[in-house]
């Protein structure tokens, strides 16, 4: 039984560990999170790690999301010009790191409160 579950949650979408634990973390919380959407409607059309609902979007943030060719600042800078997308196209993005994913209870908070500002946002 535990390895038809582990097969049943097991996604190769993620790009990381992290990615990996915070799909669990967002299915225990009983939702239906859709990986690594890309949004066409924005310039570049970003890829999201996760799309929760229609515009609560969940980012994982490790370190290596922040060096592009051993270029912190640039890819700080690329990040940031993403981000800015998003939120001018009317998305409410949500940053988890690992130090978050520990605090389950946090966690559910800070999701549950994201994604209820973005169903008040978009009804």
């Amino acid at each position: 039984m535990a390895g038809g579950l582990v097969a049943a949650l097991a996604s190769g979408l993620a790009e990381s560990p992290g990615e990996s634990l915070l799909r669990l973390r967002l299915v225990g919380f009983g939702l239906d999170p859709a990986e690594q959407v890309a949004l066409p409607g924005i310039p570049g059309s970003p890829r999201v790690d996760f799309l929760v609902d229609a515009w609560q979007v969940i980012e994982f943030d490790g370190e290596a999301k922040y060096v592009i060719d051993g270029d912190p600042a640039r890819a700080h800078w690329e990040e940031k010009l993403r981000h800015d997308r998003l939120v001018e196209a009317g998305y409410d993005v949500l940053r988890i790191t690992w130090a978050d994913l520990w605090d389950v209870a946090a966690l559910r908070r800070r999701v549950m409160q994201a994604r209820e500002r973005a169903r008040r946002r978009h009804p």
